[in-house]
């Protein structure tokens, strides 16, 4: 699990986390967070309370964004989804 940081938006932040778990620089991800959601509204949402939760499915990982300021991802054949 990653956690957010005030310094570093969620949109991000759940880019590096990906990066991390494929071991990759987050530049050679093919995955593009645009086109699950609008970075914005994700970093909007996030940033609003801490009582938000938003779920997206992104490079074959069942992302999970907590305004707590968690992000978990677990891959989409091991989640259950």
């Amino acid at each position: 699990m990653t956690r957010l940081s005030d310094e570093v938006p969620a949109s991000t932040a759940v880019i590096l986390a990906l990066a991390e778990a494929e071991d990759v620089d987050p530049a050679e991800l093919e995955a593009v967070l645009y086109e699950r959601i609008n970075p914005d509204a994700l970093d909007a949402l996030i940033a609003g309370s801490e009582d938000v939760t938003v779920e997206l499915f992104l490079a074959g990982y069942h992302v999970v964004v907590r305004g707590t300021g968690e992000i978990e991802l677990r891959n989409e054949t091991e989640s259950g989804w």
